[in-house]
């Protein structure tokens, strides 16, 4: 299952729709895998949003990679057989950088590094490629050329290395994919919050690291989905055929069940999440997680399986405006 697009409304963490994708990647394993074990999917589940926060530490600190490389440039041209002047008074502008010196002094970014074992020294050839590739930039050059840089331009600099040089390189893609192969499915998400945090940096805050979760209730819908979606999956695959009759049903895609599944167990077990929050959550991630018609045949099955629901009274929303 792989996702081909990018959310662009996220403040914290990990938010609900990247919770109700996790969920649905969980629910995979779980039935295709064959897990059989309610215990052992959770675990599966928390696993898979601890190693979120792994991916995070891995490109923060690729952005200090960056800082140990020029560091290393400048130390070799120091200690030359015959250095010039500019050899041995070199321009530190970028590894002076109070970005990278405040990303270097962050306890909460060496306790993850230290934590997951996380180090660039092993893959310089990774990291000397892309710095070379910034180094040769026009942007580059007017940064470390400026006669006085504020706080801005150090940020502005920041922004533009990761956006435009390590966001985009297919090397960190590919690496991360070895690494672990759902990697290739979060890393937009990650590279979006690091890039985030980085526009967000002021004199005053240049803190990276941030809660997996926005508050206890966030972890609890999560393990709760699961939970309802394993122990209603064959239930609510038998109503899905029935609603689905005009299709072969042997021919319906696993993944669009799945979504399927979700849907129904957050319109009867979640009474303050509204219906069209729901339909439209999941509609979404159909788009990156299965094929083009998903959309459309989702959306039917679910309408007709929300005004059975409505009729039947078996969705009781609270609040105003939750169920229409």
């Amino acid at each position: 299952m792989r996702q081909n697009y990018q959310n662009k409304k996220f403040s914290e963490m990990l938010n609900r729709r990247l919770l109700r994708i996790k969920v649905l990647q969980a629910l995979y394993t779980f039935v295709v895998g064959g897990v059989g074990d309610l215990a052992k999917g959770e675990a599966h589940l928390n696993k898979s949003i601890n190693r979120l926060h792994e991916l995070f530490t891995w490109n923060a600190a690729l952005l200090m990679g960056m800082k140990q490389i020029a560091e290393q440039h400048i130390d070799i041209s120091r200690n030359k057989h015959l250095p010039t002047e500019k050899d041995l008074n070199p321009n530190l502008r970028f590894v002076e950088n109070p970005i990278l010196v405040a990303l270097e002094n962050d306890r909460e970014l060496k306790t993850a590094i230290n934590n997951y074992h996380v180090s660039w020294t092993n893959d310089q050839d990774i990291t000397k490629k892309l710095f070379q590739e910034f180094k040769k930039t026009s942007e580059y050059e007017a940064y470390m050329n400026k006669p006085t840089c504020s706080f801005t331009d150090h940020r502005n600099i920041m922004v533009f290395l990761f956006h435009e040089i390590l966001e985009p390189s297919p090397m960190i893609e590919d690496y991360f994919e070895e690494m672990d192969i759902h990697w290739s499915e979060d890393i937009y998400f990650i590279q979006m919050l690091i890039g985030r945090a980085l526009e967000s940096f002021n004199e005053s805050n240049v803190s990276i690291m941030q809660p997996l979760f926005k508050d206890e209730d966030d972890h609890k819908f999560m393990i709760n989905l699961f939970r309802k979606a394993v122990i209603n999956y064959d239930k609510n695959r038998e109503l899905i055929a029935v609603k689905a009759a005009n299709w072969e049903i042997d021919r319906i895609a696993v993944v669009d069940y799945m979504l399927m599944n979700l849907a129904i167990v957050e319109f009867i077990e979640f009474p303050s999440i509204p219906i069209k929050v729901t339909l439209n959550e999941y509609i979404e991630i159909s788009k990156g997680f299965s094929s083009p018609k998903s959309k459309s045949f989702i959306n039917g099955i679910l309408d007709k399986i929300v005004s059975e629901f409505v009729e039947q009274k078996l969705i009781k929303k609270t609040g105003r405006g939750l169920v229409e």
